[in-house]
C-alpha cells in the first residue's frame, strides 16, 4: 500500500486530476502559456503532458529544459571566471607594478563574476527549488547576490589610493575601503558557496557537493591556524620553532585543499548541469515516444466491394439458337 501511494504515483494523480489553469504557467518544453487550458491534458503547441509540478523531491533534470540551460550558461561563466582569476594570480606579475593595470583587469573579471553570481541566484517559484534556496526571501541567496559587490568596491579603491596618495585623508578612506570591500567580499564568497552546495544536492552531484564543504570549513580552519602559526613562530624561543614546524605543513596542505576545492567544485557542477540538459532532453524524447505509441490511431477505411469479373468463355457469353426452316415457295 505504501509503495502504491509513492511519491511520483499522487504526483501523476494529481496531474490527472484536471485542474484548470488559472495562471501564466509555461509549457516546459517550449515555453507556451498555458492559462485556460487543464491539467492532464497537453500542450497545443508541441504536445508535451501538462503536469502539476508539485513535488519537491523532483530531480533537478526533471525541471523546464529552458531552465536548466540557463544554469548550464551561467555555471560555465563563473568558473570561466574563476580561471581567469587565477590566471592573473599566476601569470600577472608583470601587471603588478600598475595600479591601473591591475585593476582593469580584476574589475572586468569581478562584473563577469558578479553577472554569474546573480544569474546563478535566481528566483524561482517552483516548490521543488524553493526547496534548495531559490525562494524570493532566501537570506543566503540574497546575501550571495549582494555581498559580491564588495569586491567592485575594493577593486576600485585600489587605484584610488595610488591617486590619493599625497593626501593623507584620501589614502586613508580607500584604505579602509579596500579592506571593508575586501572582508564583505569573502562573506559573499562565503555565503555563495554554501548555496551552491546546496544547489549540487539538488543536482545530485556529490563530489561537488563534498568539494564546496571543504571550501568553507576547510578555510575557516586552515586560514586562523596559519596566522597563530605564524605568530608563534616570530614569539618562541628557537628550540620550540621546530616542534611549531611539525604542524606547519598539514595546516598548508588543508589551506591550499581548502582553496583548490572551491574551482574544482565549480568545475564539476558544470559538468553536472551539462549531464542534467542531456538527461532532460533524453526524457523529453521518451516521452515523446510514449505518445506517439499511445497515440490512437484512426481506424482502417473499410474496403470496396469486390467485383465479381465472369469468365471470358465462349458459353458465358454467346447463345446458341436453332436454325428456323425455310418455307417451301
Amino acid at each position: 500500500m505504501g509503495q502504491f501511494l509513492s511519491n511520483k504515483y499522487l504526483k501523476f494523480r494529481s496531474a490527472m486530476q484536471g485542474g484548470l489553469i488559472d495562471v501564466d504557467k509555461k509549457c516546459d518544453q517550449c515555453g507556451y502559456i498555458l492559462r485556460g487550458l487543464r491539467y492532464g491534458g497537453a500542450c497545443p503547441e508541441c504536445g508535451t503532458p501538462i503536469v502539476l509540478r508539485s513535488d519537491p523531491n523532483l530531480a533537478f533534470h526533471e525541471m523546464p529544459l529552458p531552465l536548466i540551460k540557463q544554469f548550464r550558461v551561467n555555471s560555465w561563466i563563473a568558473t570561466l571566471s574563476v580561471a581567469g582569476f587565477v590566471g592573473l594570480l599566476v601569470f600577472g606579475r608583470g601587471l603588478v607594478g600598475s595600479a591601473v593595470g591591475v585593476a582593469v583587469p580584476i574589475v572586468g573579471l569581478i562584473i563577469i563574476w558578479i553577472y554569474a553570481v546573480w544569474r546563478l541566484t535566481p528566483v524561482l517559484d517552483q516548490p521543488q527549488a524553493a526547496a534548495y534556496g531559490f525562494a524570493r526571501g532566501g537570506r543566503l541567496r540574497l546575501a550571495a547576490r549582494w555581498l559580491q559587490l564588495g569586491w567592485v568596491a575594493a577593486a576600485l579603491s585600489i587605484p584610488s589610493s595610488v591617486l590619493f596618495s599625497r593626501s593623507p585623508f584620501g589614502f586613508g578612506l580607500f584604505t579602509i575601503l579596500f579592506f571593508v570591500g575586501l572582508g564583505l567580499g569573502l562573506l559573499g564568497l562565503v555565503c555563495f558557496v554554501m548555496f551552491l552546495r546546496r544547489f549540487a544536492g539538488w543536482v545530485g552531484d556529490d563530489f561537488a557537493e563534498r568539494a564546496f564543504s571543504m571550501a568553507v570549513w576547510g578555510n575557516m580552519i586552515a586560514i586562523p591556524l596559519a596566522f597563530v602559526l605564524a605568530n608563534m613562530i616570530f614569539s618562541l624561543a628557537p628550540f620550540l620553532i621546530l616542534i611549531v614546524l611539525v604542524f606547519v605543513l598539514p595546516v598548508a596542505a588543508l589551506l591550499i585543499a581548502s582553496m583548490l576545492a572551491f574551482p574544482v567544485g565549480l568545475l564539476s557542477l558544470s559538468r553536472s548541469v551539462d549531464w542534467s540538459v542531456v538527461h532532460s532532453r533524453r526524457e523529453a524524447e521518451r516521452a515523446r515516444a510514449l505518445r506517439e505509441k499511445m497515440a490512437p490511431r484512426p481506424a482502417p477505411l473499410p474496403e470496396p466491394p469486390a467485383q465479381i469479373e465472369l469468365a471470358a468463355s465462349p458459353e458465358h457469353h454467346s447463345t446458341s439458337v436453332d436454325p428456323v426452316p425455310e418455307k417451301d415457295a
